[in-house]
């Protein structure tokens, strides 16, 4: 067993989302430095590199049957699947708190290393929602030897509170790693024509209706109304690429049509809905990023923007990196006022920091020595 080998349980993209990503550019970069890592995939993946490897693992749908019996073997069966597949591998890097009973065997019986990133503040919400089992292994494993990192202070104060300790420190690290310099896929056509339609832009960018105790997490309808605030408020001709990866939900995407088209705007913003793979190329293009969630981490979106030298406007609902603008959340004329302030300021000189990916890799480092 190669000790420098790593298993990233977690799916690669698509699906396209935070984590996802950060663990597809993580995989990439600690191989480039002389790590052995592998990881899963489903079948919407169309990265030949990663289908063909004999370290990647298609992840399919499973039954989803109610019936108690056929869903225990259904479980039994991917659980001996998976243990077959980390056999090979020193270190399981987990990015998920679901079915930690099977976290706890890789440690206790497989003698896996296990590093747990816990990448949501809403850590507190799931331990109450999560089943009683599951409550028993996240305590056995805050009280093993493996290393628990957070991704940002406030997740690390949630953890904190749970109704137990863990025996080692939890180390912030974002979940960060910048976007590697090659050749990207370029933006479609329709989108680029709106983007130079436009004096300046504004981006948007929501991975799918989420809710934090009935609350939107990312704030859909505070940016459609923040547009409508710029159209009626600010001189410049700007528009508003407004993303949302997940694309099933139709009944709520109506009601954002319907919603912007109450305000005016409907026909004036470039709806991106359904996953885009070259967001990168979007942060390069647009002026503002905006990010009226209610509730957030240490935003891999927002260090991606940054990294690029487009201004960032969003909420203080947590600790913001260096360069965010910050407005006070549920104050749409503060949103208002600092994401003029943005735009009027303009781009900036794009600096890749690798700071969080070296606080990662020293982790995976100490474990290997």
């Amino acid at each position: 067993m190669n000790r420098k080998s790593i298993i990233e349980f977690c799916l690669v993209p698509p699906p396209y989302g935070g984590v996802t990503v950060y663990v597809k550019r993580l995989s990439d970069r600690l191989r480039s430095e002389g790590y052995e890592v592998g990881g899963y995939y489903t079948e919407e993946c169309k990265d030949q590199s990663i289908i063909s490897s004999p370290i990647y693992f298609k992840e399919k749908s499973y039954c989803g049957s109610h019936n108690r019996v056929v869903k225990a073997f259904t479980q039994m069966f991917r659980m001996l699947k998976n243990t077959f597949q980390m056999w090979p591998f020193s270190i399981v890097h987990y990015h998920g708190l679901e079915n930690l009973k099977f976290i706890w065997f890789l440690y206790k019986y497989c003698r896996k290393q296990v590093v747990i990133t816990v990448h949501s503040m809403m850590i507190e919400s799931f331990y109450r929602r999560t089943d009683r089992m599951n409550k028993h292994y996240m305590q056995k494993l805050a009280e093993a030897d493996i290393q628990w990192t957070a991704v940002s202070e406030q997740a690390r104060e949630c953890m904190l509170r749970l109704p137990f300790s863990f025996k080692n420190e939890i180390p912030v690290i974002a979940a960060y790693v910048p976007i590697p310099n090659e050749a990207q896929i370029p933006l479609a056509k329709d989108m680029q024509d709106y983007i130079h339609q436009h004096e300046q832009n504004i981006a948007f960018y929501a991975r799918s209706f989420m809710y934090n105790d009935g609350v939107d997490v990312y704030g859909l309808n505070e940016a459609i109304k923040l547009y409508a605030d710029i159209v009626s408020n600010y001189k410049a001709n700007v528009g508003l690429i407004f993303c949302l990866s997940e694309n099933k939900d139709t009944d709520k995407i109506n009601g954002l049509y319907l919603y912007a088209k109450e305000l005016g705007i409907y026909d004036k913003i470039y709806w991106q809905i359904g996953a885009i793979d070259n967001i990168n190329e979007l942060w390069q293009n647009v002026d503002v990023y905006i990010r009226p969630t209610s509730t957030d981490g240490d935003s891999v979106a927002v260090r991606e923007v940054l990294d690029q030298g487009t201004k960032v406007v969003a909420s203080d609902v947590c600790w913001r990196p260096d360069g965010v603008i910050s407005y006070q959340f549920g104050n749409g004329d503060d949103f208002l006022t600092k994401t003029i302030h943005a735009l009027k300021c303009g781009r900036a000189k794009a600096t890749p920091n690798f700071n969080c990916y070296n606080a990662m890799k020293q982790v995976f480092d100490n474990i290997t020595r």
